[in-house]
């Protein structure tokens, strides 16, 4: 017999029950990890007294797209210089604009404070980062996106005020051509200055990417 065995046991962001469990604050998020992600090896190895490594860290992504039972990351249009915005249509965090996932257990501005999950928020896009993407050009023939000639037209087919979502583009544009972000000190793709249309949004919420931690 071995001395040792290990045994790999996947992760828990599949079974509601295990999060619930490890993770409540973060129960009823999608996410986009693989349908066998149920922790039945977890639970196995409980049952042989076998040590646990605990708490499960619950990484989650700021930008996930729901579209029926299917649940895709959009850390692509961040990536390529998007804006996130609320249902008011105004930036409200630098983190999760740049950020591709964050641990509930390592990361301070990681808390439902944060992201409260029950309110969506939109990655704004112009058509230069949308052409600079295939992966986004995918998502927009399947759907993902709501296109729109103008920021006012995009803004009233997504429900936010034309007027708060025209001041944070004009805004956020003039941050581009200056290299600061004067709002919340942006640094990183800073490359979208909405000044090629058509525009583009998506509705998101945060998701569960993956939950390392186990036997």
């Amino acid at each position: 017999f071995a001395d040792n065995v290990v045994l790999a046991t996947g992760g828990i962001a599949n079974n509601p029950a295990l999060i619930e469990k490890d993770a409540p604050e973060w129960k009823g998020l999608p996410t986009t990890t693989a349908k066998g992600s149920t922790g039945d090896a977890i639970q196995m190895g409980e049952k042989l007294k076998l040590e646990v490594k605990q708490p499960v860290n619950v990484y989650l992504n700021p930008s996930m797209h729901s579209a029926g039972d299917q649940n895709v990351s959009m850390s692509a249009a961040r990536l390529e210089g998007g804006i996130m915005v609320n249902l008011n249509g105004e930036r409200n965090s630098f983190a999760i604009e740049v950020l591709i996932c964050l641990s509930t257990k390592r990361c301070p501005i990681c808390s439902p404070s944060v992201f409260v999950f029950s309110n969506r928020r939109f990655i704004i896009i112009d058509d230069q980062s949308m052409k600079s993407s295939k992966r986004l050009q995918g998502f927009l023939k399947k759907g993902y996106f709501v296109e729109a000639p103008t920021v006012a037209d995009l803004a009233k087919k997504i429900g936010v005020p034309a007027d708060k979502l025209e001041n944070t583009i004009k805004r956020y544009s003039s941050f581009v051509k200056k290299g600061k972000d004067e709002d919340f000190g942006r640094t990183y793709n800073m490359k979208t200055d909405f000044t090629h249309p058509p525009f583009y949004a998506t509705s998101t919420t945060p998701g569960i990417q993956t939950t390392p931690g186990g036997i």
